[in-house]
């Protein structure tokens, strides 16, 4: 997939991975450790996958629905747990 690089992530260097994958949390609005929990997800690609989505998704708009999705699908499942932990 060919994409411009988000602002703010072409500055500096790519000399340390840690230091990149810190700044492309900070862009996305998460800490580090979200791009390594693959047990959730099942798969290790779906993250990658979500990044890639994510950057190709341009308008301010667009990038608040994906956020009020992803919210309601987390307030769901939380609900979900809090419920099934009461039973």
């Amino acid at each position: 997939m060919d994409m411009p690089t988000p602002k703010g992530l072409d500055t500096e260097p790519d000399t340390n991975n840690d230091a990149t994958l810190a700044r492309l949390a900070r862009t996305l609005g998460c800490k580090p450790d979200r791009f390594f929990d693959v047990a959730r997800t099942g798969k290790a690609k779906d993250t990658s996958e979500l990044i890639h989505v994510w950057l190709a998704i341009r308008s301010p708009e667009g990038r608040d629905a994906v956020f009020a999705f992803a919210r309601e699908v987390l307030n769901s499942e939380t609900k979900a747990a809090h419920h099934n932990f009461r039973k």
